[in-house]
């Protein structure tokens, strides 16, 4: 199984701690999608949205153990969907994605994964792994 990620877990340091080491990954873009602020907690939600896209990363080869890891981490407040996201402009791959579904709890700011604190995130919600 393929995975799309676009938040927390976009980044390696962070993806390694939750479904541990060994998954070729690779930037890839998600079209018909994007991304918002959470009220209240660092990582993203994605939500459908027609003209709208969201960049990420691709792992690839994600095993039925290391899936239901992601399950785990990502919790009640998202849904697991199969979407087809770019590679580049001739290949799309099938992947599973995280959705958000309390859309309450957006901001409807654009997250920017640039000003992402990985290493407090890392320490509030990946300790001891």
């Amino acid at each position: 199984m393929n995975v799309f990620t676009y938040g927390s877990l976009m980044f390696p340091d962070i993806w390694q701690r939750v479904a541990g080491d060994g998954h070729r990954f690779e930037p890839a873009f998600l079209p018909g999608y994007a991304r918002y602020e959470i009220r209240g907690v660092p990582y993203p939600g994605l939500v459908r949205q027609k003209e709208a896209a969201v960049s990420g990363m691709l792992y690839f080869n994600v095993d039925d153990v290391d899936l239901r890891k992601l399950d785990i981490f990502e919790g009640a407040e998202y849904r697991r969907e199969t979407v087809t996201v770019s590679l580049s402009a001739d290949c799309n791959v099938v992947a599973e994605t995280y959705v958000f579904i309390v859309p309450e709890r957006l901001t409807m700011r654009t997250w920017d994964p640039q000003t992402f604190p990985v290493a407090r995130f890392i320490d509030a919600y990946c300790p001891g792994t």
